[in-house]
């Protein structure tokens, strides 16, 4: 009963929604309030609604309901329960559904947010978001719709892909929502700012909190998404430039750049123009990338299967970005920048550069992951590129970017002396040489390496110097130690020092990145007994393994890991044949350390009466560099948007006051 009520409450919020917009419309060209609160109010309703038939879809696939068409083809009675929740988005009907919950949410806290300021702007940020929404929820109901029932029932369901059933898919999808969908948060200010004509700073204030969590949310998605990778894929890496994976790493770029040129504008009024472009970028290429998961025309492993969708998310980022386009040109006069650049040696270049180079690595993935369907629409053929490509370019790219982000946050406003940048930048250079000269002396010889770690050298040298003298100074001030001066410094200005710590983090996932330069690979057949050192760990194989588990047949060898005569692991990388996926599962064994990862993987179903087995084992170093520089970065934006108790402790002492 409860499907039945959802299928039918879908098409509800489709009315609900369009009723927002006439209403939103009305209330914004008529100037009167009470038309806007009715179209908040239905949005509000629309996500009631959303999280409503969310919650059905959940349960019916606990409760095994297979004539829920979506239920049948993503679980079966042998899905462990841990990943009876993370079925809502293993497939396309379901993520559809998890995208527009999450879209519904966001769009009630941003108009909740916003209930009693701003309201000059509220009805076209309110516009945009239920057009937004709109377009989500009729494809959803018209297209995808998750509740659909079968004209049957059958006695079990097809069963869930045996790769979406690990931890970091669990929640790595979720999280890249959190990103992609937030996006639409800072699009509506882009869109109500320029219909409203309120181009001052007020936007800005507003859109940059909103951008910093889908930002860090697409971020921390990414590396869940390499985890996953890493562990499941079994090809000993975490990140291919798999047009999906580009995806997500497109809005990024563009995002990370607005939250570095916005400080440029807050603080100098420049850059009007070019912030509105990112903010808007940054959601069209959510969409677009969204296309690309969902249409087929780019090949991928992690894509769902081809679909006809693909021609409404095309339609909609033509759409959006001619709109988007026409509404700026027509501001443009409001949109002059109140100063220029004053000098090539100050902060506001360096931010300039920062941006050029991450839109360049955006317009480089993106051309280099359309290559294929390019190439095919003008030539007839498909060419396509491989990783090699994209590093070859895109990695120069990323070192010029990796040094800027030691000197931006360093170098001064308007104009910086030659004498400044010596007391700045000299030490941490000469650190930076002093660690490319060491390694280099110690056998590390691969050029790309030895910038990417004196790089890192010199961004850590910048960020530590500035925090070591602010908290000098405040110990000082304040007579109290150096490590209660230091938090006290951080507790002032979170979201400077916030920001130093994701460089921090960024200098951090480089040295893990050029780490991998030096992996190691061996592939050998091995007979029991037998053994192969690879990076100074003596693997040997111990014995064969084969056991049933729930739905598939695993085949396994246990292997022993010795280093300088002591065991310090044991490996059991494993075959697995599912009774409803005719494709073998390969999980790999790891034995994770700070300093690399011995990676195994076995290369072939095992045979009782073969004595052999072929393995892979790799060692992977400073893997772990990665993952902790993703943690990192989860920190220093929390950092960066922890809420500052000083203005509210201010304006409560005002109001003791006049009280009194």
């Amino acid at each position: 009963m409860f499907v039945d009520i959802g299928y039918y409450a879908l098409f509800g919020a489709v009315l609900l929604t369009v009723w927002s917009i006439g209403a939103f419309l009305i209330g914004g060209m008529l100037k009167q309030a009470h038309w806007v609160r009715s179209g908040e109010r239905a949005l509000h309703l629309v996500t009631v609604i959303t999280l409503a038939c969310t919650a059905i879809l959940v349960h019916a696939i606990h409760a095994e309901d297979y004539s829920v068409a979506y239920v049948a083809q993503v679980s079966d009675k042998a899905l462990p329960q841990v990943y009876k929740l993370t079925a809502l988005w293993a497939g396309m009907d379901g993520s559809m559904l998890l995208w527009l919950a999450v879209l519904a949410v966001y769009t009630s806290a941003c108009l909740w947010s916003l209930r009693n300021r701003h309201r000059e702007m509220v009805p076209w940020i309110g516009l945009t978001l239920a057009v937004v929404t709109l377009f989500w929820v009729a494809m959803l109901v018209f297209q995808t719709h998750p509740l659909r029932r079968l004209d049957f029932l059958p006695a079990d369901g097809k069963g869930m892909n045996p790769s979406l059933q690990n931890y970091w898919m669990a929640i790595h999808p979720p999280t890249l929502y959190l990103g992609y969908v937030g996006l639409t948060v800072p699009f509506a200010f882009a869109i109500g700012a320029l219909v409203s004509g309120r181009l001052d700073e007020t936007w800005i204030r507003l859109v940059r909190r909103w951008t910093l969590f889908p930002w860090v949310a697409l971020g921390i998605g990414m590396i869940f998404g390499g985890r996953w990778a890493y562990e499941e894929i079994g090809w000993g890496g975490y990140w291919a430039w798999d047009p999906v994976e580009n995806a997500s790493f497109m809005p990024w770029l563009t995002a990370t750049a607005f939250l570095h040129s916005v400080m440029v504008q807050e603080r100098r009024g420049m850059f009007k123009v070019w912030n509105l472009i990112l903010v808007i970028a940054s959601f069209v290429l959510s969409i677009f990338g969204t296309f690309l998961t969902r249409s087929g025309i780019v090949e991928s492993v992690h894509s769902f299967a081809q679909s006809d969708i693909g021609s409404w998310f095309l339609a909609f980022v033509i759409l959006t970005s001619a709109v988007s386009a026409g509404l700026i040109y027509y501001r443009l006069p409001s949109l002059r920048a109140v100063h220029r650049i004053d000098s090539l040696l100050s902060r506001e270049f360096s931010f300039m550069l920062n941006n050029l180079a991450l839109v360049a690595i955006c317009l480089v993935t993106l051309f280099l992951t359309m290559y294929a369907p390019i190439s095919e629409l003008f030539v007839g053929e498909r060419w396509t590129v491989g990783a090699p490509a994209f590093n070859q370019v895109n990695g120069k790219l990323a070192l010029f970017l990796l040094v800027l982000t030691g000197i931006g946050p360093v170098i001064a406003w308007r104009r910086a002396s030659l004498r400044s940048l010596q007391r700045s930048f000299l030490a941490p250079t000469i650190a930076a040489a002093l660690v490319v000269v060491g390694l280099y002396a110690f056998g590390f010889d691969q050029p790309l390496a030895l910038v990417s770690w004196g790089g890192a050298a010199f961004v850590t040298w910048c960020i530590g110097a500035e925090f070591h003298r602010g908290a000098r100074v405040v110990s000082a001030h304040r007579d109290v130690n150096y490590f209660s001066g230091l938090r006290a410094l951080i507790s002032r200005n979170r979201r400077r020092y916030g920001g130093y710590i994701v460089h921090l983090a960024v200098a951090m996932f480089f040295i893990g990145v050029a780490g991998m330069l030096f992996k190691e690979q061996r592939e050998v057949n091995l007979a029991v007994g037998e053994s192969v050192t690879v990076h100074g760990h003596v693997v040997r194989y111990e014995e064969p393994l084969r056991f049933r588990v729930p739905g598939s047949n695993v085949y396994s060898v246990r292997l022993s890991v010795a280093k300088e005569g002591q065991q310090v692991a044991e490996l059991r990388p494993e075959f697995k044949i599912h009774d409803k996926f005719p494709e073998p599962e390969k999980d790999v064994a790891i034995h994770q350390t700070m300093s690399g990862d011995l990676y195994a993987i076995l290369g072939q179903v095992v045979d009782p009466d073969d004595p052999r087995v072929t393995l892979q084992v790799l060692w992977n170093p400073l893997v772990a560099w990665v993952w902790g520089a993703g943690w990192l970065l989860l920190f220093g934006t929390a950092v960066c948007a922890w809420p500052d108790p000083a203005p509210a402790k201010r304006a409560s002492a005002k109001r003791r006051q006049e009280a009194a």
